[in-house]
């Protein structure tokens, strides 16, 4: 994986993520890319706006605020549709990536993925403590993302317009317990 823009990879600390989505993959992977659905399923983060014009795509820009520390911006800076997408980004002063690989499944979408944070200021001061909350984290914001994807408009994946065959699998998170 590329260093984060803006630090050396040393400093960096990474997480890795896997959750199961109920919800096609494209349905996923379109919801997840426009960062403006971010405040439905994260808690920290709203006022979310899209500041490029155009459809949302490779350099794709948007603008927001994170509880506590102020202004947000991301990049969608890798864009290949409905598999894999790359958000750079800055929260005040630290750099972070999230690599994301979307992945068809029985029932719907595996989400694979990896954040990666230069911890500056007050965040160095947090030392060893800092994966295992960025771990935490990520686990509750991909784990609402699932949810909020899930929810979404549409039949359940394997389910038929008329509510006909079956259900979908509720979203589960194979890491935790």
């Amino acid at each position: 994986m590329a260093a984060v823009p803006g630090g050396p990879a040393s400093r960096s600390v990474t997480r890795d993520l896997r959750i199961f989505v109920a919800s096609p993959v494209e349905r996923a992977f379109d919801f997840f890319c426009d960062l403006r659905n971010e405040p439905s399923y994260n808690p920290q983060v709203r006022d979310v706006r899209k500041i490029t014009d155009g459809p949302i795509g490779l350099g794709t820009r948007f603008e927001g605020r994170h509880r506590g520390i102020g202004l947000v911006s991301w990049v969608l800076s890798e864009y290949a549709p409905p598999r894999h997408v790359v958000v750079d980004g800055m929260i005040g002063q630290t750099a972070y990536r999230w690599r994301g690989d979307f992945e068809p499944a029985a029932g719907g979408a595996w989400l694979s993925g990896q954040i990666q944070v230069v911890p500056t200021g007050w965040l160095r001061c947090l030392g060893p403590l800092l994966p295992a909350l960025l771990g935490i984290s990520a686990r509750r914001s991909f784990q609402g993302f699932a949810a909020a994807v899930a929810a979404q408009r549409g039949p359940p994946v394997g389910e038929a317009a008329d509510g006909s065959t079956g259900a979908s699998p509720r979203a589960r998170d194979p890491h935790s317990n």
